[in-house]
């Protein structure tokens, strides 16, 4: 039987939430399949972790240089050492950077290491310490790596400059598209949900789900709305928690617009918030590639958005949606304004995106990590 250890951060906020679909069909294809992470869970009893044989927690912190992540070398290497890995697959900054370091020894020994980038934290207009930290890392550590997957075009191109490793591009982790896709196309009962958030029957609905965060710059959103002023049945649902939560609903306030915004906070039905919704935005400073704006897409929605790493792999400006440079509120409310005046537009961009995001469905994704698998075991 062939054994493959994931090497992620955290399970609740990594594990669980994308790999779990890679691990079911893992097993299927014989796989002995192990999991080092730490736990992030509040109730610790309630680390579930669906397909995984064998869970090894392991306490990683996100700050590079951390006494915890010392002891996570050591932990990670004592059990790489001794699993008879086939695969190493890692992820995440700290976890994948560790797990490299831990498997020079195996890697002697004939087990493949892959890493995946979810977003290299050296990007077109990053800060220059990001530049002289994280790329020198992952060039080195790209000498300890077999394989490096990419999930946008930025990070692929960027990859190209290593030497040692393979480097390929993937549509990211996926999503169930049908999941999005068919309650767009059900009888959702979009009055109902928008009766109960307080918004008319009639109004324009834009919608955005994601952390309250300094990325995910939502204060810009509330800009753009009061730049549609002249347009009063313009509405805004913000769906979400976070630490600027509260700053961005007193923003609200001071523009004039909070009688138009609607803060929802967690929400486990954002496919019925999207159904009944019109368009999607987003303001987010960086992305890697964004599931969101995925979602979205399954749900037949044009997009409005930065033009962005991520962003621009998976829209197709002028015809899933509009690219906007960031921070330009005139050119994204302008954006905004002539997909409300053109539903015949809003149609076409639904039916493109539809059928786009079709190469970005879970399914498909799996399939393809198995045949790499196949193809790094040789």
């Amino acid at each position: 039987m062939k054994k493959i250890l994931y090497v992620a951060s955290k399970v609740k906020l990594h594990i669980n939430l994308f790999h779990t679909p890679f691990f079911k069909k893992l097993k299927e294809d014989g796989y002995e399949v192990h999991v080092c992470a730490s736990n992030d869970y509040a109730n610790k009893d309630e680390c579930v972790i669906p397909w995984c044989d064998v869970f090894h927690e392991v306490l990683f912190n996100r700050i590079p240089f951390h006494p915890d992540n010392i002891r996570a070398y050591l932990k990670l290497k004592k059990i790489i050492d001794t699993g008879g890995y086939d695969i190493i697959h890692c992820h995440t900054p700290i976890g994948g950077a560790l797990a490299r370091l831990a498997a020079r020894g195996a890697r002697k020994k004939g087990c493949k290491v892959i890493y995946t980038a979810h977003g290299f934290h050296f990007f077109k207009g990053a800060p220059l310490l990001n530049w002289m930290l994280y790329y020198t890392a992952e060039r080195f550590l790209s000498w300890m790596t077999d394989l490096i997957i990419t999930i946008n075009e930025e990070d692929y191109t960027r990859a190209q400059r290593f030497r040692g490793p393979v480097i390929v591009k993937m549509n990211g982790v996926g999503i169930d598209v049908s999941e999005f896709s068919e309650q767009a196309d059900c009888d959702c009962d979009c009055a109902g949900i928008l009766e109960e958030i307080g918004i008319p029957k009639n109004g324009i609905v834009l919608v955005f789900a994601g952390e309250m965060s300094y990325r995910k710059h939502q204060d810009f959103l509330l800009k753009v709305l009061l730049g549609i002023e002249p347009i009063k049945d313009v509405y805004l649902i913000l769906a979400g928690e976070g630490s600027y939560a509260e700053k961005y609903r007193k923003k609200a306030i001071g523009l004039g617009v909070d009688d138009r915004v609607f803060f929802l906070g967690f929400r486990k039905d954002i496919d019925s918030l999207m159904c009944a919704s019109d368009m999607y935005v987003s303001a987010s400073r960086q992305e890697e590639l964004p599931v969101n704006i995925m979602e979205a897409m399954a749900s037949g929605l044009p997009i409005v958005c930065f033009d962005i790493r991520g962003n621009s792999d998976l829209v197709e400006n002028g015809r899933g949606g509009y690219l906007v440079p960031p921070d330009d509120c005139d050119e994204f409310s302008k954006r905004i304004l002539e997909l409300i005046g053109n539903a015949g537009k809003r149609d076409e961009m639904a039916d493109f995106n539809r059928a786009r995001i079709l190469y970005y469905s879970r399914d498909r994704i799996v399939n393809e990590m198995m045949d790499l698998y196949k193809k790094v075991l040789g």
